[in-house]
């Protein structure tokens, strides 16, 4: 028998991401929950690394129901020039580690590729 409060515990951690990327007027999107964050910004930027233009956001303080195109954490890039926000304002790269939880997984993992 599955243990149902272990199960409810993962879900509650899980955060929803959208991911949107463009190259010559083909675009791609990604929407999921993600129970790591980072990694999973990670791995979109590592996997479309060729698209110039690329925006993914999380919902971290669980605030939306349901699925909408922009949570309150975003990192966008446009043609390699980055842009951390939060709740539509503009933070700094650390802040936004901060935030998603990046730099408390980093120091357990002993990781520093974020």
């Amino acid at each position: 028998m599955p243990n149902l409060w272990k199960q409810k515990q993962l879900r509650k951690k899980k955060v929803r991401y959208n991911f949107v990327c463009d190259l010559d007027g083909k675009t791609e999107q990604n929407m999921g929950e993600s129970s790591d964050p980072c990694q999973t910004t990670y791995n979109h930027w590592i996997m479309y690394n060729e698209y110039p233009n690329k925006r993914i956001s999380f919902d971290i303080d669980r605030s939306s129901r349901q699925y909408n195109f922009y949570h309150n954490l975003e990192l966008i890039e446009k043609n390699g020039v980055k842009t951390y926000k939060y709740n539509k304002e503009i933070i700094n790269r650390e802040r936004f580690i901060l935030l998603l939880g990046c730099e408390t997984d980093r120091e357990a993992k002993g990781n520093t590729k974020y």
